[in-house]
């Protein structure tokens, strides 16, 4: 029995289509006459469970590899910034009229928790200085009292201290946080410590600038006794200054401001995509392919282009390969014979069979005689699959390493963008590599090895020896690299750019989705769920009302039965009635067809509830009680004026609700019609 074929998968390169000589067996089995979705493979024993747990370990890694790279990427400036901080007041300017507050400004284009983080975590576990860190947000910070009382309680709330039954002063008075420093100095000078206290204010565009120039002015009138140093967070341009362009002359002069910028921008992308994916120094457990790669780069530079952003785009890519793919379960090992030879994963096991090309015996006991055989199976495809993919690696880094071998002598190299090309020119070229359509460069890269000099061709062999050194020693093709390229290098350039450009095309010849069970490790060219990132507000709003229990059911349970109108809710039923209307909608026809759909509502929850009455009565009540308490209920429900009102403003809500989406306009022609402004919806 064959699993079920979906054409139109990307996934598949090749189809297996096997031959059923009848339709029913002799047995009469049900299992065989049972329609089965087209294009699903069937999922092993505890299939989910295995692919749920195989996709956190892939993540974490992917995960762990890129804080890394983030970490070492901000490390410099971390550094620096703390610096600051610490020696704000170390370097007093003599002949000032007046002490400064020092201010950090940290700028970023996108939002960027993690160097706030990691300045955050550098300040706490600084050993030159004991930092006291308090955050502000502009919601906390409506007015001057708030923002003090923000301060000073941020501080002062983890002293451990008691107040007095005598006269205290103000929670917001910062007198309070004065004598609490003063005595925590106190404490510090003891050990030789020192002590500063840092303010974050987060999202500073966002305080109201009045707010801010009394905070600042208090607290300069301080800042000899009580030593600030404020740390903001900007999103805005460098320059011009918001700082500059917002508060006057007078403000500006009570601060001493030092500028950083946070890594940001395509370069960064560029740096932690390529060392995640192309870094012959890591190993990622899923390998994205170029469709998937090439959807999350446009989606970045397009529309946001922070770290969380791209995190959110490969964890999405991750869950969707995960989710949608069942033999993705074999990523990291292969399950045990045991579970293979289970009934119920018989027909993952003949999907794998398929999609491995592997050869069956002819005994009908088929399924447990070759389990062991398909297990090395996957084992040597699995091998297989990463060895192909290191060796593209490695002939991505010798095409950079020319690249950039010509860049630093002033030549121009290859021409790896074109106009109007947003993709950095790295990611581009391995993203044409994956597909192979690289034939143009590497003409040009064996054109332009081969006019190096002998002295060009001296120091490039240089380079060449450090890029093999950095190979892992059990990299396939690293002894081919030392024993044709390093060792002995030719005089003629020619003849070596031969040698180098035949090992870079052997090692691109062997394509990743040419091997057995590539779908396990590959993304290939399955597209990139754009629509959960970016979703159509109109097509989701539509299919909202249209189907309003597709989006409260969970996936798992068992769909009922298709609802009826009346079961909907009351602007779905109206936008119902919508669709049937034409361009122009009477609003009082529109009412009655609206009245009908809750008269039947209400006559079917009337009964459903006389039925459930009656079902109590028959456990608990006599039967002279419940013909008193039926008589009882015949009065019960809204009075007929009480239901004519209700069923009025339900309407008003609904039609209120859709003209706030949009679908209705108003016309001047005609008072008591509105028009429409959606055509051509698919139900």
């Amino acid at each position: 029995m064959s699993p079920p074929l979906n054409f139109d998968d990307p996934n598949q390169s090749v189809f297996f289509i096997p031959h059923n000589e009848s339709d029913t067996d002799d047995t009469g089995s049900e299992h065989n006459s049972e329609e089965k979705k087209p294009g699903k493979i069937e999922d092993l024993l505890g299939g989910k469970e295995i692919r749920w747990d195989v996709y956190r370990a892939a993540w974490t890694k992917c995960l762990s590899r890129i804080q890394d790279l983030l970490n070492a990427i901000y490390e410099p400036f971390v550094m620096q910034v703390v610096e600051c901080a610490a020696t704000a007041y170390q370097d007093d300017l003599p002949g000032l009229p007046y002490p400064e507050i020092p201010i950090i400004t940290l700028t970023s284009s996108s939002s960027s928790p993690a160097f706030l983080q990691q300045v955050i975590t550098r300040l706490e576990t600084q050993e030159k200085c004991n930092f006291y860190t308090a955050h502000l947000y502009p919601p906390e910070c409506i007015n001057i009292m708030s923002a003090m009382k923000s301060l000073v309680s941020t501080f002062t709330k983890n002293s451990g201290g008691h107040r007095g039954s005598g006269q205290t002063l103000a929670a917001y008075d910062i007198r309070v946080l004065d004598a609490w420093y003063q005595a925590l100095s106190n404490s510090k000078k003891k050990h030789g410590e020192a002590l500063r206290l840092i303010v974050m204010l987060h999202n500073f565009e966002q305080f109201e600038p009045s707010v801010i120039q009394d905070l600042l002015y208090i607290c300069s009138r301080h800042i000899s006794r009580i030593p600030l140093v404020f740390i903001i967070t900007l999103s805005s341009p460098q320059s011009p200054s918001y700082l500059h362009s917002t508060y006057p002359r007078s403000t500006l002069a009570l601060l001493r401001i030092q500028n950083f910028r946070i890594p940001s921008g395509i370069s960064i992308l560029e740096e932690i995509l390529l060392d995640t994916f192309v870094s012959i120094e890591f190993n990622p457990d899923l390998v994205l392919g170029p469709a998937a790669l090439e959807s999350i780069i446009d989606s970045s530079i397009r529309h946001n282009l922070s770290v969380d952003s791209l995190v959110n785009h490969l964890q999405l890519a991750h869950l969707k390969h995960f989710s949608t793919v069942s033999l993705s379960a074999l990523l990291h090992e292969t399950v045990s014979a045991s579970t293979l030879e289970n009934p119920a994963s018989f027909h993952f096991l003949e999907s794998l069979v398929i999609f491995s090309h592997a050869k069956l015996s002819e005994d009908t006991d088929w399924k447990a005689r070759n389990v062991p055989g398909i297990i090395s199976i996957v084992d040597d495809a699995r091998k297989e699959f990463y060895a192909r993919v290191q060796g593209h690696r490695i002939a991505f880094g010798l095409l950079r390493l020319v690249q950039e071998f010509m860049e630093q002598r002033g030549y121009k190299g290859l021409e790896l963008t074109r106009e109007n090309d947003l993709c950095p020119k790295y990611l581009k070229l391995f993203i044409n590599m994956m597909r192979g359509d690289i034939t143009r460069e590497l003409k040009h890269t064996k054109m332009l090895v081969s006019k190096l000099k002998s002295a060009e061709l001296e120091a490039f062999g240089a380079e060449l020896e450090v890029f093999c050194d950095k190979l892992p020693p059990e990299t396939q093709g690293r002894n081919t690299i030392i024993d044709d390229l390093c060792s002995t290098l030719p005089e003629k350039s020619d003849e070596f750019a031969k040698r180098l450009l035949g090992f870079i095309d052997a090692q691109l010849r062997n394509a990743l989705n040419d091997t057995d069970l590539w779908q396990i490790w590959y993304t290939g060219d399955s597209p990139f769920p754009s629509e959960i990132i970016n979703p159509s507000v109109r097509a989701s709003i539509i299919s909202g009302l249209l189907r309003p229990k597709d989006f409260t059911t969970l996936p798992d349970t068992e769909h009922s039965p298709k609802d009826e109108l009346w079961e909907r809710p009351d602007t779905s039923i109206l936008f119902d009635r919508y669709l049937d209307s034409g361009k122009m909608i009477n609003v009082y026809d529109w009412f009655e067809s609206f009245h009908a759909v809750l008269e039947t509502q209400r006559e079917k929850l009337e009964e459903k509830r006389r039925r459930e009455l009656l079902a109590e009565r028959r456990k608990s009540a006599s039967p002279r009680k419940e013909k008193q308490k039926a008589k009882e209920d015949e009065g019960d429900g809204l009075a007929e004026g009480q239901w004519k009102m209700q069923v009025q403003a339900r309407f008003i809500r609904a039609l209120h609700e859709l003209d706030y989406l949009g679908f209705i306009k108003h016309t001047k022609r005609k008072q008591d019609h509105v028009l429409r402004t959606v055509f051509d919806v698919k139900i």
